[in-house]
């Protein structure tokens, strides 16, 4: 059984997470090579790439698999050319879903999950905006296509004044003209801001990790918190976020209602994914997906990722990885 992963590096000694899956695949009994999309070679249906051997990278050719790990976003016209044809020849293993604004369409379609998502709306225009604030008094201006927490603004009204927080730091204005004069408010969402906050104040969000397994089953492979390091600022790594344990984690804020409030999470995942997943005809994988949690520990839907990465905590990577390859086998045998 051959299962290829590609990257748009020409060398995956340049990919830790390659490593990863091969180490996986020999753990399932499964071939496994990399390779980059410039060595696919359409006339005879080959494949350059390489395979882990005794240490190394060793460079071989292989035929099509039936089954790729696409783990990039094409940057140039070849490339995407080469994704797009190949993409109508071999099953990818992760396919995309929409924007931020699609998903709470979707969403606000059904009525079972309507109810976890905050009050969202295209932001358009400053009169929206600021519409918005009379109503909610704070509120979360982000980017339909965002990624890691970058553009994200938080605006918070008080009486005629208008407090921004940008990466930490704290504005504060009488008019939105000025601040917002540079920010193309049609590419962007206004949402009610969410009071999920841990004991000390400080913000925080959970990423809920979901894959397919070797029965082409949705699990959780993790739940990991992720905390700001400071007040008003967003939760991501690349923003100076942290995570713990998520049993810490909650056994420290909610003591004996820990249990019950991580079954709660991972009861809504499960089923959030398996909807999305019927919604895209079955063709999806992994989802994170970024939820908050109020005072009344009521889930809120911040957004679903369709490819969310590695889990940075603790055993992630690994039992990640070995997800990957057994939904691989099972899209080899069942598609």
């Amino acid at each position: 059984m051959l299962v290829g992963a590609m990257h748009m590096r020409a060398h995956p000694s340049k990919i830790s997470r390659v490593y990863t899956f091969a180490a996986a695949a020999k753990m399932e009994g499964v071939e496994f090579f990399y390779f980059s999309p410039g060595k696919v070679d359409f006339i005879s249906r080959t494949i350059e790439g390489f395979s882990y051997e005794n240490g190394e990278w060793i460079k071989k050719t292989y035929p099509f698999p039936k089954v790729v790990i696409n783990m990039f976003k094409p940057n140039t016209d070849k490339q995407n050319d080469i994704y797009l044809r190949l993409r109508d020849e071999i099953s990818y293993l992760e396919n995309p879903i929409g924007d931020k604004e699609d998903i709470h369409r979707i969403i606000m379609e059904d009525t079972c999950f309507r109810g976890f998502l905050p009050k969202t709306k295209l932001a358009s225009n400053i009169s929206n905006v600021d519409e918005f604030l009379n109503k909610y008094k704070k509120i979360v201006l982000k980017p339909m296509s965002g990624c890691q927490g970058i553009g994200i603004l938080f605006i918070e009204k008080k009486s005629k004044t208008y407090i921004i927080y940008e990466n930490g730091s704290k504005f504060v204005v009488n008019s939105l003209e000025e601040p917002l004069k540079n920010i193309d408010l049609e590419s962007y969402l206004i949402q009610q801001y969410i009071f999920s906050e841990t004991s000390k104040g400080l913000p925080v969000d959970f990423r809920l990790h979901t894959q397919k397994n070797g029965e082409g089953k949705y699990i959780l492979t993790t739940i990991y918190p992720r905390i700001a390091n400071v007040k008003n600022k967003v939760t991501n790594y690349s923003q100076g976020g942290y995570t713990v344990d998520i049993e810490s984690y909650l056994k420290g804020e909610y003591d004996e209602k820990w249990n019950a409030i991580f079954k709660y999470m991972k009861v809504f995942a499960i089923q959030l994914a398996e909807f999305i997943n019927d919604y895209y005809g079955d063709d999806l994988n992994e989802l994170g997906i970024d939820i908050g949690l109020d005072k009344n520990n009521k889930i809120y839907l911040y957004e679903i990722n369709w490819r969310p990465g590695v889990p940075i905590i603790f055993r992630g990577e690994l039992d990640h990885a070995r997800n990957i390859i057994k939904y691989s086998e099972y899209k080899i045998k069942n598609f």
